[in-house]
């Protein structure tokens, strides 16, 4: 009897030590969590609960965004392109399409009369014109129409311009999205956290059910700070991107 009560009580004491070192371990790594701020591109994490939205940024991820390739062919001079960057994409402007504070026709004007007469023209062009110069990205359409077939709630999150109603009807991966927050609607831009939240809200989302993509580290950062699992496409590496959102459990 006394040596069954002492096998007895071995064991459970065995067992005690093991979940304790298991737990420690839990402990360790919920401590990393939510991100590691060194991996300012890499912050996606196997599954802590199960994605079921995807939310997308849109210049660079679902249609081109490449400045510098846009006034490469407008044969500007490669002297001048840093010079039309900053004065056309970089402006205070630009932000305030963006933010919704300034209409593209104020923008064109503003930016037009502030850089040298030669590329006045070019200016309120690319201002106006400048949602023709973003293409649909490769591959993202199959990729969106496959995750809305899997069952996904799939959304856009970008900074950008009221004009972006009259452009979606031109990219085929927005007839599949579920809904759209953009910045100008709001008057606020990522990665102030408000525009996360807004989206959110206005759409019942969770964040830690979300999968958010976008190609800034700013932004990245915030919504995996929000709790949202989170990949950089600054890359644009698709395959990489299918890899991460795999590793989540995303069936695509």
């Amino acid at each position: 009897m006394y040596n069954s009560i002492l096998l007895i009580y071995i064991a459970l004491k065995q067992a005690r030590r093991h979940f304790e070192k298991r737990f420690r371990t839990g402990v360790e790594i919920a401590g990393r969590l939510p991100y590691n701020a060194s991996s300012r591109c890499n912050l996606s994490w196997g599954k802590n609960r199960l994605i079921q939205n995807i939310v997308f940024d849109m210049g660079g991820v679902i249609v081109e965004f490449n400045p510098r390739a846009v006034l490469a062919r407008h044969h500007v001079r490669r002297e001048d392109v840093a010079y039309l960057l900053q004065k056309v994409f970089a402006s205070k402007e630009w932000v305030g399409m963006d933010m919704g504070t300034l209409t593209v026709h104020e923008t064109a004007r503003r930016i037009s009369s502030s850089v040298r007469t030669e590329y006045r023209d070019l200016a309120e062009r690319l201002v106006l014109n400048w949602y023709g110069e973003m293409p649909p990205k490769p591959g993202m359409e199959q990729m969106v129409r496959g995750l809305k077939n899997a069952g996904y709630g799939v959304y856009l999150l970008s900074n950008t311009s009221r004009d972006f109603y009259g452009f979606k009807d031109s990219v085929p991966a927005f007839g599949y999205f579920d809904g759209f927050v953009i910045s100008a609607d709001h008057q606020v831009m990522k990665p102030d956290p408000s525009i996360y939240k807004i989206l959110f809200s206005r759409f019942g989302l969770t964040a830690e059910e979300c999968f958010f993509i976008d190609d800034t580290p700013a932004n990245v950062e915030t919504g995996a700070a929000l709790g949202m699992q989170s990949h950089c496409f600054a890359d644009g590496d698709i395959r990489a991107l299918k890899r991460a959102m795999r590793s989540s459990g995303i069936v695509i």
